[in-house]
């Protein structure tokens, strides 16, 4: 410890003995010892210790730099606001990082700069208060920060070019298969004396095709944009909106006799648009896989947890095999056949992303032969 001392000032020194709480080879051990680099200075912002990392960090010696300014640590353009900056702590100090929300560099003594991280705390002495700032070269994280940002606005420009893109190919994909089906019904109707029962079959698989594309291709769109439009949160009565929902499946609801009811449901803070179309969806679920024995009954209710509402949609139909509730999720899968059920198998996917959005999530529970509950999340404000 010799030599550590021989290259602290004398005050530096003085002080360190009037502790109380630790002998001065303990305090210079502890400081030397630290990962990052450690500057104390006086009230009047001369540096009176250094430790080895910061002559790592800076490049310069450490006799270079006792008695030194603590600005000459720091580029020229920030070293006068720097005083004032200092001044103000001397008046009130207290732990706190420096320049909190501003970037702070640090400069070498061969004139080279670095983003650095800063923490101050005062150390009143017997002779004064002194300031000990703990210094951190972040240029490593900054440089990540730097890609992560380059990266992500990448992947909103993609956004915006995958928006565009989906917009242009429904409307270009649509538009064939309308002139399809739209011809292939004229001339049904025109030759329909004419046709033998082969041809209407044919002709009607082809209507019945183009019909199931384009509704693909609406669901796909609507997938595309749950999850790259912004979403518009407002206070929202999920009742109201559960309403709304059921009100769209009206003649659904009533051609197979079924029934819906809507529990007392809380005011949450959603995109009301989306909420219809996630509700709506899990309806029109429970109408689709109903059970040849009985009128599809749905449920939809919800309780409060300690941070979120719990929102669940059930119902009396098939019920989905244990083995099955993981990927009824992902896109295009599909667990009956399509001509026994028809649907896109992008649904509960639309239904993930909504939920998702909305920072919850979406799963399942399920009986075989006796129903479904679909489960959804929302956190509270």
């Amino acid at each position: 410890m010799s030599d550590m001392t021989t290259d602290l000032t004398p005050p530096f020194t003085s002080r360190l003995q009037s502790s109380s709480s630790l002998r001065q080879e303990q305090h210079l051990t502890m400081l030397e010892s630290l990962p990052d680099a450690t500057v104390i200075m006086d009230s009047h912002g001369k540096i009176v210790f250094v430790n080895k990392q910061t002559e790592i960090l800076f490049g310069y010696p450490r006799d270079e730099m006792l008695g030194e300014l603590v600005e000459m640590l720091l580029p020229h353009r920030s070293r006068d606001s720097h005083v004032g900056q200092r001044n103000r702590f001397m008046v009130t100090p207290r732990v706190r990082p420096m320049g909190r929300g501003l970037d702070l560099y640090g400069m070498r003594k061969d004139g080279s700069e670095f983003p650095v991280e800063i923490q101050l705390g005062p150390m009143q002495t017997a002779d004064g208060l002194l300031v000990l700032s703990s210094l951190r070269d972040i240029s490593d994280r900054k440089a990540a920060e730097a890609k992560i940002q380059r990266l992500n606005d990448e992947l909103a420009r993609s956004n915006v070019e995958l928006d565009q893109f989906a917009a242009i190919a429904a409307h270009d994909l649509q538009e064939p298969l309308r002139v399809i089906s739209s011809y292939t019904t004229l001339l049904q109707m025109r030759l329909d004396d004419k046709l033998d029962d082969k041809c209407r079959e044919f002709m009607g698989t082809v209507i019945k095709g183009t019909k199931r594309m384009s509704d693909l291709i609406r669901a796909i769109l609507d997938y595309s944009k749950v999850g790259h439009h912004g979403i518009k949160s407002e206070v929202v009565d999920s009742a109201a909106v559960a309403r709304t929902a059921v009100e769209n499946l009206e003649s659904q609801i009533a051609s197979v006799n079924g029934s819906v009811v809507i529990g007392g449901l809380p005011a949450i803070v959603a995109d009301p648009v989306l909420i219809v179309q996630l509700l709506q969806n899990l309806v029109n679920n429970g109408i689709k896989f109903r059970s040849k024995d009985r009128a599809p009954a749905i449920t939809i209710a919800a309780r409060e947890t300690e941070h979120e509402w719990v929102f669940s949609v059930a119902d009396n139909g098939i019920g989905i095999r244990a083995e099955d509730t993981a990927r009824i999720f992902a896109l295009f899968q599909r667990v009956h056949a399509a001509a026994e059920y028809p649907g896109a198998g992008i649904g509960l996917a639309t239904c993930t992303r909504i939920a998702e959005r909305h920072g919850g999530r979406l799963w399942v529970e399920s009986t075989v032969d006796v129903g479904t509950t679909f489960f959804f999340s929302f956190p509270k404000p």
